[in-house]
């Protein structure tokens, strides 16, 4: 079987992206961005091929660092079909917003991430007509841990889930580690790709994960595949994924992620996921009210929950409430 792991045509297709961990780094043309490079940057590479490995990979992460705006449906498929998600989303430098509709188990809500603060409203029961209706809005610090916000650029570079896959460690993004054991380099091929990509494959300084990607040097570059693999007290988990790709004017961004968590070699029971987008826009302008609480809704006077209290919002700027003079830091551009 694991031969297989290796070969797009024999796995289970699973996908899923909804990064909640929100990376900060200067976009690649001049807006605010949330791509982190790499940790550990200031590490010497142990040869001259981990260097150029390394090199790669920044190279991948420039070409989605330089999307400046991106909108899409998506459509999450987990556990067998029984958890089917629709979400609207958008991005423009380091603003994001994300709007879940009504589900068969997560219920509708929205958030948006501005400057300093990300917004977020739900939908609450009625006791007395049962239905659902608008909630307060809350606001939270940009670290807030329970964002359902994530990186656009990044889907297709990061395995995270936005259901029930059991985590091993806090993912991060494998691309341009610097603290790394070492890389090798070769050229290889994929089932269905017809070209000659770039397998780099790392292990870690602990000697228990090893990554291996598979770039495609003509669309970006761009990572179409993806293994982790990661021995703990536990077993060996192996979180394999990969991206399908499209073509938007000159860019190409993936329209279909798939992945899949293997533990001692066997399939992780309902860990799979599928998702597509769909309506997808890319380096396409953007109205900078779609992030704005007026876009939640929010109308002049309504209360806002902030961690520093609660606030009113006056159409423009968010009031504290027990300090009537004050403005609060708000996070719409």
């Amino acid at each position: 079987m694991r031969a297989g792991f290796t070969q797009p045509t024999s796995l289970i297709l699973a996908s899923v992206f909804g990064l909640v961990a929100l990376f900060s780094l200067k976009g690649a043309r001049g807006e605010d961005s949330t791509i982190q490079s790499a940790g550990g940057a200031d590490a010497q590479p142990v040869d001259e091929q981990t260097q150029r490995a390394i090199e790669i990979e920044k190279e991948v992460l420039a070409y989605r660092q330089a999307i400046r705006t991106i909108r899409a449906d998506m459509t999450i498929s987990s556990s067998g079909g029984n958890d089917i998600r629709h979400r609207k989303l958008w991005a423009k430098g380091g603003r994001l917003r994300v709007d879940q509709l009504k589900g068969a188990i997560e219920a509708p809500y929205m958030a948006i991430r501005g400057k300093d603060y990300i917004y977020s409203r739900g939908f609450g029961r009625n006791e007395v007509t049962k239905k659902l209706e608008l909630s307060i809005t809350s606001a939270y610090r940009l670290s807030w841990k329970g964002s359902p916000l994530f990186d656009l650029r990044m889907i297709g570079v990061v395995p995270v889930t936005t259901t029930s896959l059991p985590s091993v460690t806090e993912w991060e993004h494998p691309l341009a580690k610097a603290n790394r054991a070492r890389s090798t380099i070769k050229s290889a091929w994929l089932d269905g790709v017809d070209a000659d990509l770039t397998l780099i494959t790392t292990s870690d300084q602990q000697g228990d994960g090893q990554i291996k990607l598979w770039i495609d040097p003509r669309k970006g570059p761009s990572l179409i595949r993806c293994e982790r693999r990661l021995k703990t007290s536990r077993g060996t988990y192996l979180d394999v994924y990969e991206s399908q790709l499209e073509q938007f004017g000159d860019d190409w961004f993936p329209t279909k992620t798939t992945c899949l968590r293997f533990k001692n070699w066997f399939p992780v029971p309902l860990g799979i996921e599928i998702t597509t987008l769909s309506n997808v826009e890319v380096n396409q302008e953007i109205d900078d009210a779609v992030f704005s609480l007026s876009a939640m809704s929010v109308d002049p006077g309504d209360a806002v929950s902030t961690p520093d209290g609660t606030a009113i919002w006056d159409g423009e700027q968010l009031i504290s409430r027990s300090r009537p003079r004050s403005k609060l830091k708000n996070a719409l551009p």
